[in-house]
């Protein structure tokens, strides 16, 4: 009879552990996700970054080598092209 207690109490025991475990592995897979999310939200705002890095080196070039007025409107269109961009980033939040 000490024998089944024993084992009995054992068998709740490992159902503990194994309960425990689940809630664990639920969490951090809940935590995987959120994580890979995150990574996706950066990863968009580096390729953002890019393109306004890129389209500022555009400008610069342009205004290394066109006329003043030329320059003018490169700077203006830029303008246009970055509002624009950031009003559409505005509004999906």
């Amino acid at each position: 009879m000490y024998c089944s207690e024993g084992w009995g109490k054992f068998g709740l025991h490992v159902t503990d552990l194994l309960s425990e475990n689940r809630q664990l592995e639920d969490e951090l897979q809940a935590e995987k996700i959120q994580w890979q999310s995150e990574r996706d939200e950066l990863l968009q705002e580096i390729e953002r970054l890019k393109e306004d890095n890129d389209r500022q080196q555009k400008l610069l070039s342009v205004n290394l080598t066109k006329s003043p007025q030329t320059q003018t409107e490169a700077f203006m269109q830029h303008e246009i092209t970055r509002l624009t961009s950031e009003n559409l980033v505005s509004t999906e939040l």
